[in-house]
């Protein structure tokens, strides 16, 4: 099978670990830890990972499951993103219509990923940290709904923006400023 024809949670396992070790081919995850994440079982999770060893995406590196994605998986995970438009250097604005469509919503879901982690090192007050992660949470709540509507996903991420302004973050601050159309 070509690479590029790899299944839909083929693909979303491949992108969990990229970014669960940042794309480094040296560090480590747990395959079942991220099934998990992606709703799947012990089983399945195996079989995805198979699937990806066979494809020479991914390496196993212990026999109680630890994984590690290949120089191959990451140049597949930067050529899909660069496919669907899913790499920061292709931003989206987001539009003024009532609801979020779905490739929109997968795309914030990426970012929500990023800015989750970079939390812990804004070196924020708690009151501010708390904001930040209930501005995020209810984002996440919007990308839940069957109808996520653009006018909180644009209020939560014009506060993140303030939060991101103040501790200087300017990567995510760009990518923030660029979705709101600034």
């Amino acid at each position: 099978m070509n690479h590029t024809e790899i299944g839909e949670i083929d693909q979303r396992f491949l992108i969990a670990l990229f970014e669960k070790t940042s794309g480094n081919p040296a560090a480590e995850a747990s395959m079942y830890g991220i099934g998990l994440d992606l709703g799947l079982d012990r089983d399945r999770s195996k079989q995805v990972a198979e699937n990806l060893i066979g494809w020479e995406l991914i390496e196993i590196r212990t026999l109680a499951g630890s994984i590690a994605i290949t120089t191959g998986g990451v140049d597949q995970v930067q050529k899909e993103e660069k496919r669907t438009g899913a790499s920061d250097d292709i931003v989206f604005e987001l539009s003024n219509g009532p609801t979020l469509k779905e490739p929109v919503c997968k795309r914030i879901d990426q970012i929500l990923t990023k800015m989750k982690v970079q939390a812990g090192n804004l070196g924020l007050d708690l009151d501010t940290l708390t904001e930040y992660v209930a501005d995020l949470k209810t984002i996440e709540s919007q990308l839940l709904s069957s109808r996520p509507k653009t006018a909180v996903v644009k209020a939560c991420f014009l506060s993140i923006q303030d939060i991101l302004e103040k501790a200087e973050a300017s990567d995510s601050l760009l990518l923030v400023k660029k979705m709101l159309g600034k």
